[in-house]
């Protein structure tokens, strides 16, 4: 049933003049977490992760990366505590943060740098590329990516998915962005071998919606073995 709905699917997204009406309705995870957890606040700030349980266990380092935090740690706090700080969590943003916040990173194995992330680097406007901030890290992988970077996904997502990461967590913020171009942004996570798992529009900003997506390369790591089907690449 799925394979075939997955041919109506691509047909709706394919249209030019894709609306968010026919975008949202079409939209449904294409693998199953059976472990999906919410970490952080049940409103705003909280994020989807699949079975997040499994880091506890990691015989390895790991890293996670959390872009824009705005003082708000309600995920950073939670998924670090909930995985007994099995990563490291690097914090960025492009403002200065409070000392709590600094100090309540310190705390969670967390550390904080100030940074824009954009397309080039210029330092003297402190502004960096992903993958420059992730050199600077010394980090060739990462576990998990929560973005929240109030329209600049659309900017930077190249540079993201030149970096091998197991989970994105990004909430798309399309105030001013059609519902097509939104989901390029989508499809392009879509084709760099990302499955939909978890799916939530924002209840005050249509545009505005959190996606969860995990690679392919992830799921035996993470207990995934159902697929429904692809219909976003």
């Amino acid at each position: 049933m799925f394979q075939l709905q997955s041919i109506d699917r691509r047909k709706v997204l394919a249209n030019n003049n894709l609306d968010w009406t026919d975008y949202y309705s079409v939209i449904v995870p294409e693998v199953l977490c059976n472990d999906i957890l919410r970490v952080g606040r049940v409103v705003d700030g909280g994020k989807w992760v699949c079975n997040p349980i499994k880091i506890r266990h990691f015989k390895e380092g790991c890293v996670i990366y959390s872009f824009g935090i705005s003082n708000e740690l309600s995920f950073d706090e939670a998924i670090q505590n909930f995985t007994q700080q099995r990563c490291v969590l690097k914090a960025i943003d492009k403002f200065k943060q409070n000392s709590d916040t600094i100090k309540q990173l310190e705390k969670i194995r967390g550390v904080f740098k100030q940074v824009e992330i954009a397309n080039i680097t210029n330092q003297d406007k402190n502004q960096y590329s992903f993958s420059d901030v992730v050199s600077t890290f010394g980090d060739k992988r990462i576990e998990i990516l929560k973005i929240d970077i109030e329209g600049a996904e659309y900017q930077v997502i190249d540079q993201i998915l030149s970096i091998p990461i197991c989970q994105i967590l990004i909430e798309t913020h399309s105030m001013k962005i059609s519902a097509k171009k939104t989901f390029e942004l989508i499809q392009k996570i879509a084709k760099s071998g990302f499955y939909l798992f978890a799916f939530q529009i924002n209840g005050a900003f249509h545009p505005l919606a959190e996606y969860g997506f995990i690679h392919e390369k992830c799921f035996e790591t993470y207990g995934l073995t159902t697929v429904y089907g692809r219909y976003l690449d």
